[in-house]
């Protein structure tokens, strides 16, 4: 398995979802490759961190579009 194929595997590994024998080249990758095991535990940390974060409001539409309006202007 490559670095990039076990990037995109990430998050399947992490559901638990992945087939035996795709996990067993995960793991095994995991094992050989420090890079790629700080990148899984930063991928933890982050979606330990956004699960904290609550939801966000509903905000009024005329409001929605004044904010995206100021965001084309700065942007443009």
């Amino acid at each position: 398995m490559t670095c990039e194929e076990f990037v995109e595997l990430i998050s399947v590994y992490l559901d638990a979802v992945l087939e035996a024998e795709q996990e067993a080249l995960f793991v095994e990758h995991l094992r050989r490759c420090p890079p790629c095991a700080v990148c899984l535990e930063q991928f933890r940390q982050t979606a330990t961190i956004l699960a904290a974060v609550p939801a966000p409001a509903t905000i009024a539409v005329t409001r929605r579009e004044h904010l995206l309006a100021a965001f084309r202007a700065a942007h443009g």
